[in-house]
């Protein structure tokens, strides 16, 4: 698979959070497919808006990139 790196735009992911909240989606939105979602500059902000639209949010990391004990808190 060849597709040019980097992060999806917050204003895309906003985008793809309200369409899911306009069609009722009653499943999960799941923040890592292809890389470590802990990298994203806008992850924070990303996982509050999906939460607080009402959006069953999973965050698959494998927190290797963790240097310091942190709560999930901390990172919402």
């Amino acid at each position: 698979m060849t597709r040019s790196r980097g992060h999806m735009e917050l204003t895309l992911a906003k985008s793809v959070i309200d369409q899911l909240k306009e069609m009722d989606f009653k499943g999960s939105l799941i923040t890592s497919l292809m890389g470590e979602p802990l990298l994203h500059p806008n992850f924070n902000e990303i996982v509050k808006y999906s939460i607080d639209s009402g959006i069953k949010t999973n965050v698959i990391t494998n927190f290797l990139l963790v240097q310091k004990k942190i709560s999930i808190k901390e990172l919402l």
